[in-house]
């Protein structure tokens, strides 16, 4: 009997040791500080064209990950992903092996990348499907997840949870081994909300950043060590929100995109944190580096080295004429995706403008994607 309790304390301490939390963090949704200057992370800037045949089609980008120096860009209309080399900036190879047979897939819901090179597929409701260097590698069809969003891991995958549970484990985030054994149960309770954040995953050296906006937080889990760290949110004044998006820039630093509700009012903030501790509310992004806006929180390359953003074609022509247009002195304002920015208290040394603008100018009239790279310090 001894040898038993003795052996319960040491499961629950080791369980204390392998989660924890920072606690709730408030928002103050009132408190806002207009344009957040993306230049107190980075040291400077420069942008990239890509291209591809004619014969392959780009409707619009959904998302995108960097593994190796190569970029995979996921076409969800065209369900297909665009493969490019970044050391030649050059495209590589197409995947969009569709069909109901053995090697294809019907849908990409999501996909991953690992460090060999192997691209994983989540193929809803079906498989998993894994290709590299463009061909046929594997398949896992006894996986047949209806789940909403997927992660390649060290020793499997990390599932969203559907309403149900993952093998009627009643938790919202599940690592599963390459057979379907659990390894580990996150998160906090399942929720019939049905809605999708933008993302629900990122990562950022060792860790994986989880938006688990069933319960409005977001979980760190440690690949290496399977630690486990929860930061959950509440909002000043309203009981009903959402992440809909959230942005870790390094271990201290990261935004949140939030949806609220406040009284008969929908609202939506960009909300920052230091240290899990609430600083501002910023309405959008600029880098006074080149004067540019985002129109969406940036990605982080898989080295640590520097976050982008992707342009289509479709959005080169206001893109050039606010370049044209824009000056030094005075600033300027861009419409870019349906939102509109101003940057009148901004100034640049114009050889540097002038530069950026010059060299932006040519990658467009050239190219069908423009990557903005953002070199961190």
């Amino acid at each position: 009997m001894k040898n038993i309790i003795i052996l319960l304390c040491l499961l629950t301490i080791l369980i204390s040791c392998k989660e924890k939390s920072s606690g709730m963090i408030e928002i103050d949704s009132n408190q806002n500080s207009g344009n957040f200057d993306l230049a107190n992370f980075y040291s400077s800037t420069d942008y990239v064209g890509l291209t591809f045949p004619d014969s392959v089609n780009l409707t619009s980008i959904r998302s995108s990950k960097i593994k190796n120096d190569k970029l995979y860009v996921h076409d969800l209309p065209q369900n297909k992903i665009l493969v490019f080399d970044l050391n030649t900036e050059s495209f590589l190879y197409t995947i969009q092996e569709i069909g109901e047979g053995p090697e294809e897939y019907q849908l990409i819901n999501d996909f991953d990348v690992d460090e060999n090179d192997i691209l994983y597929i989540y193929d809803f409701g079906r498989k998993i499907i894994a290709f590299k260097d463009g061909q046929f590698y594997k398949e896992w069809h006894q996986l047949k997840l209806h789940i909403r969003g997927f992660q390649k891991t060290k020793n499997g995958f990390l599932l969203i949870s559907p309403n149900e549970g993952y093998e009627q484990n009643r938790y919202p985030i599940v690592e599963i081994d390459q057979e379907g054994n659990v390894l580990n149960l996150m998160g906090g309770e399942m929720a019939e909300r049905l809605s999708l954040p933008i993302k629900f995953f990122q990562k950022e050296s060792n860790s994986i950043y989880i938006n688990d906006m069933y319960n409005n937080q977001i979980v760190t889990f440690d690949i290496e060590t399977d630690s486990i760290e929860y930061s959950k949110f509440f909002i000043k004044d309203s009981s009903t929100f959402q992440i809909v998006d959230f942005w870790q820039i390094n271990f201290e630093d990261y935004f949140l995109m939030i949806a609220f509700q406040k009284g008969e009012e929908e609202q939506g903030i960009i909300s920052y944190f230091k240290e899990n501790k609430f600083v501002s509310n910023y309405t959008s992004f600029l880098c006074s580096l080149d004067l540019l806006a985002m129109s969406s929180f940036p990605t982080n390359d898989d080295k640590g080295e520097y976050d982008y953003s992707l342009m289509t074609d479709e959005f080169f022509p206001s893109f050039e004429d606010y370049l044209k247009n824009i000056t030094v002195e005075m600033g300027g304002s861009l419409e870019l995706d349906g939102d509109y920015y101003s940057f009148k208290e901004y100034k640049l040394e114009k050889n540097k403008f002038e530069a950026n603008r010059t060299k932006i100018l040519g990658i467009l009239s050239n190219n069908k994607i423009l990557m903005r790279k953002y070199i961190r310090r």
